[in-house]
């Protein structure tokens, strides 16, 4: 009996460490993290909620719940247990990293940036951390934010292509070339056959105008594939950049073999034809070009030129006045139309243009300068000498500097002068002219008539002048031995220098005349004044 009772007692205590130990094996805490690893999250969940009753202290258990509802996409139910996780173990970055994440998928962006900044406060040295915040600050827009978050992702993890690939779109969506080039270099390199890698390296290197690795890029990208179109472009216009005409205009049609061109590609093949002076097939690319896009500025401008180039006035014209119209600071364009519509003879539009190039840059002397010209052509005398004045204002001290537009303004100045009958004024600025360089056969002709028909009541004077005046008239014809007017002037200079009773002098001034005159009469047959010249003085 009594050993019967000892094995009822041995049986107790084998039943109730096996209920025990099956106890201990069935925690739902463990069971629930094997039904999550297994995928089957509403079992996880009904598991850890019998787990509180055990576990109720345990950041894990919270943790791992809020994990399961996300996976069940039950946000705002994930929300409670990680923010009970959260109060647990303030101090875990991954629970603020989760809480985030909820945050970012429900579109409560800030709330998410603070919970990733938490996050980071803690442990700087997550990667994942600054990934999610430079996502955030991304899907804000706030793109300065967001490349300092890629770059702290990228010093801890330099070897990640993904982070340069982000960064790098950042940077060319902020147009900032120089920066993107660098991304996609370092993307290009991790991922040597990465063919958008390459593109987006090639678009931004072309952006930063370095022309010459932006050939070797394309050249590098068409090795790999020889039908990404995009390159063809790049490369040709990088040619064009260059002044490579050739080589660009053979990328061209290159491409034209593969695809139909666009606005921007004939525009290109244009310039490519007009580098190489091929102006009538340079004319009929750029045509085409606007006939695709009407708004294309940049054609207008090489358009303009051809045109002008040709002598084709009115469409020249037409073309500058397009480019006013698409920009309306355009300076050259302003100049150009106004040169254009003095060929036709319409100064006055040529007047508005300039007065307009003027007010948008009133230093700017060669508007002034242009206008001044226009004005003289009109016969505005007086306000062609106000621009002429404007123009020295302009160029002060810079003599050197400003050398044919100084020339010009005092040879005008002097004929302006000439014309009032001021001869003595016109003599004046005929000599700066000289002094200043101009020297040249018509300011020495406007200066030895300004000092003969600048005469006076002083009959010494007067000789000192004729004198004077007969010097620049052979300096006019050794400047320009074809002058007609160096030729008639020096004639009637002589006569002017014979004096009564002279005989031999005047004998010898006589026959240099006559010689003037005929020599006049060779280069213009019908020239009245040395007609009547030779009649005074005799033809023999």
């Amino acid at each position: 009996m009594k050993n019967v009772f000892k094995s009822v007692i041995a049986l107790v205590i084998i039943f109730l460490i096996a209920f025990n130990l099956n106890v201990y094996a069935q925690d739902p805490l463990e069971i629930g993290k094997e039904e999550l690893k297994n995928g089957n999250y509403s079992k996880a969940l009904s598991a850890f909620k019998d787990a509180q009753k055990k576990h109720k202290k345990n950041p894990e258990l919270y943790f791992l719940m809020g994990t399961t509802y996300v996976k069940m996409d039950s946000l705002d139910a994930a929300l409670i247990p990680f923010t009970q996780a959260r109060e647990l173990d303030e101090k875990n970055p991954l629970i603020y990293i989760n809480i985030g994440d909820i945050y970012f998928k429900q579109s409560i962006t800030l709330a998410a940036i603070e919970q990733y900044k938490k996050a980071i406060d803690l442990n700087t040295g997550i990667t994942e951390a600054h990934v999610k915040l430079a996502q955030a600050y991304k899907q804000m827009r706030k793109w300065n934010e967001a490349a300092t978050s890629y770059i702290t992702a990228i010093q801890l993890d330099s070897t990640n292509a993904d982070l340069y690939d982000e960064l790098g779109s950042i940077y060319f969506l902020a147009k900032q070339y120089g920066n993107a080039a660098w991304m996609y270099k370092k993307l290009s390199e991790l991922r040597p056959t990465s063919i958008d890698a390459k593109v987006f390296y090639l678009k931004s290197l072309y952006e930063i105008k370095d022309y010459e690795n932006t050939v070797k890029t394309a050249e590098s990208l068409l090795a790999l594939d020889s039908t990404k179109l995009e390159a063809y472009r790049i490369i040709a216009a990088a040619y064009v950049e260059r002044k490579d005409h050739k080589k660009a205009e053979v990328a061209i049609l290159k491409l034209k073999e593969k695809t139909e061109l666009t606005a921007e590609d004939y525009l290109n093949l244009g310039k490519a034809q007009n580098g190489q002076d091929k102006q009538d097939l340079a004319i009929q690319s750029l045509e085409t070009a606007l006939k695709l896009d009407s708004t294309l500025v940049d054609a207008f401008t090489d358009l303009g030129s051809l045109y002008m180039r040709q002598r084709r006035y009115e469409e020249s014209a037409a073309m500058y006045e397009k480019k006013i119209a698409a920009d309306t600071i355009s300076i050259s364009a302003y100049l150009n139309a106004s040169a254009s519509y003095v060929q036709l003879k319409n100064y006055e539009r040529s007047r508005q243009l300039l007065k307009r190039a003027i007010e948008l840059m009133p230093n700017y002397i060669g508007s002034r300068l242009r206008l001044a010209q226009t004005y003289a052509l009109m016969d505005s005398i007086d306000a062609a000498k106000q621009e002429y004045d404007e123009v020295l204002a302009l160029i002060g001290d810079q003599n050197g500097k400003y050398k044919s537009e100084l020339s010009e303004a005092y040879n005008m100045i002097a004929s302006f002068y000439f014309q009032k009958n001021k001869y003595a004024s016109s003599a004046d600025w005929a000599r700066k002219a000289i002094s200043s360089g101009a020297d040249g056969s018509q300011i020495r002709v406007l200066l030895g008539q300004s000092l003969i028909l600048g005469r006076g009541d002083d009959l010494d004077e007067n000789r000192k002048k004729m004198e004077e005046a007969v010097k620049h008239f052979r300096k006019a014809i050794e400047l320009d031995p074809k002058s007609v007017q160096g030729h008639l002037w020096l004639a009637q200079g002589l006569i002017f220098l014979r004096i009564e009773g002279e005989d031999e002098l005047n004998k010898k001034l006589t026959a240099e005349a006559r010689q003037e005159y005929k020599k006049v009469l060779q280069l213009d047959p019908n020239n009245v004044d040395a007609k009547k010249g030779l009649e005074r003085i005799g033809d023999k």
